[in-house]
């Protein structure tokens, strides 16, 4: 049975992982799955923020041009 979770970044999806597998002696099929999907999740929420810290580190290293009066700049 799938656990209903709000995952919005990797560290709540990672405390989910640690919440679902804290304790388990025996997994069956259906708990397999649902940690991988909790898995998966977490990892779309790592790649996520790597990419949102990617491109934060973009702006601040390479900021944009000045716009100059009179002049398109390119696109």
């Amino acid at each position: 049975m799938s656990t209903p979770t709000p995952l919005h970044d990797a560290a709540s999806a990672n405390e989910a992982i640690r919440r679902f597998v804290a304790g388990r002696r025996v997994w069956t099929p259906t708990d397999l799955a649902e940690l991988d999907r909790l898995r998966a999740v977490w990892q779309r929420a790592v790649e996520r923020e790597e990419k949102q810290a990617q491109a934060v580190e973009e702006r601040e290293t390479h900021p944009p041009e000045p716009l100059r009066p009179g002049v398109i700049p390119a696109a």
